[in-house]
This record gives structure tokens, C-alpha cells and sequence, in this order.
């Protein structure tokens, strides 16, 4: 049995390599990693950010989502209207 292994911490994360191939393996653990947000995690440790930076990050994301729903809720009742 040939298992790939990450370990961070206590966690480990394994993919069991049995009758397929490396590729696909590798595949599997980007999947899993994605799907697990340790990417995000990672990419946040990395530099050191400001709380006021990170209010304004935030803010601007919720902005964001805000003016996608009303740009999508208008386009639902110009469609209904006609």
C-alpha cells in the first residue's frame, strides 16, 4: 500500500495510491487541499496584515456581494415587468 502523506500539525491528510495512477493521486491532494482552504490559510499567514486592513478588506467584499444581488434582483424584475 502506498499512501501520500501531508502532515500540518496533527492533521494528516492521506490518498491511498492503489491501482491508480501517480497523476491522478496528485490531482486528488490538490482537490482535497482546495477543498480544505489551507491554501487561503497559508496565503494569510504569509505577511502580516493590519487589522484596519483587514476591516477594509471585508467591507469591500460585502460591498461587492451586496451590488451582485441587487444587480441580480433588478434583472429579475426588469424580466418580469415586460
Amino acid at each position: 500500500m502506498t499512501c501520500v502523506a501531508l502532515q500540518e500539525h496533527k492533521d494528516y491528510m492521506r490518498i491511498e495510491i492503489r491501482g491508480i495512477s501517480v497523476d491522478k493521486a496528485v490531482r486528488i491532494l490538490r482537490r482535497k487541499l482546495d477543498n480544505d482552504n489551507r491554501k487561503v490559510r497559508l496565503q494569510e499567514l504569509e505577511y502580516y496584515e493590519k487589522p484596519t486592513a483587514k476591516r477594509k478588506k471585508r467591507k469591500a467584499a460585502a460591498v461587492k456581494r451586496q451590488e451582485k444581488l441587487t444587480r441580480e434582483h433588478t434583472k429579475f424584475l426588469v424580466r418580469k415587468r415586460r
